[in-house]
């Protein structure tokens, strides 16, 4: 997708038909132009910078279509299930968000029924990639907490959606977020997905449950002033 060159916007969602950046920052627009300057008036328009966000649920796909870890993504639903199992009145103990009592009103209120629906936890942070030079990527990841806890944060356990190319970081991170919005609003729909422990179609649910972030991420993803300001969140 195409992107500010100062990082400030993508041009998705609100700014999808604008060709000039309009993100204020330290009280001014950025006024970028999208594309590079032609140089004949019959070549094509060339955007100035550009950023890729992963598909997501082809991930899932090919997880599911795995036997080892399709059972592994069950581990969300059988410590539901002994959770639900084990209820009271009293207060109930537990270890993880799979058998947490907020899980358990999301299964209540119709969500979460397949054994094989998806939870997805949102980080975000910000890196600086060189010692002297400005390199300031923001990185975007999704946890998958149906795996176990033992091995759900290990590398390659969880989907990076996307890295934003620098050298500044996100303005407008909704509008970077936009792509992975849409593909979880289809996901929440339903995926038709190949099941390899059942040797079967099914159609299968995600959703993003949390979203998870540092005082610099939290700020960026809920639109506050942060640490920073005069009077900080």
């Amino acid at each position: 997708m195409d992107i500010c060159s100062n990082s400030c916007v993508a041009y998705t969602g609100a700014y999808k038909d604008l060709t000039i950046c309009p993100f204020i920052k330290d009280g001014q627009p950025c006024k970028k132009p999208q594309y590079l300057p032609k140089k004949k008036a019959s070549s094509q328009d060339k955007p100035q910078a550009q950023m890729m966000c992963l598909p997501v649920m082809a991930t899932i796909k090919a997880m599911f279509a795995n036997a080892e870890t399709s059972y592994l993504l069950r581990y969300r639903d059988r410590c539901l299930q002994e959770a639900l199992r084990v209820t009271s009145e009293s207060a109930q103990k537990y270890s993880d968000v799979a058998n947490s009592r907020v899980h358990m009103y999301h299964y209540k209120n119709g969500l979460f029924k397949d054994p094989r629906d998806i939870v997805f936890a949102l980080s975000t942070d910000g890196a600086q990639l060189t010692m002297k030079k400005q390199s300031d990527t923001w990185m975007v990841i999704l946890m998958l907490f149906n795996l176990p806890p033992e091995i759900r944060y290990q590398s390659g356990q969880y989907i990076t959606v996307f890295s934003s190319p620098g050298p500044n970081p996100p303005g407008d991170l909704e509008s970077f977020l936009y792509s992975l919005f849409e593909q979880m609003a289809i996901a929440s729909e339903g995926i038709w997905t190949w099941d390899a422990v059942d040797s079967s179609y099914f159609v299968n649910k995600a959703y993003i449950s949390m979203v998870l972030g540092d005082m610099l991420g939290s700020a960026k993803l809920n639109g506050m002033a942060g640490h920073s300001a005069i009077y900080g969140d």
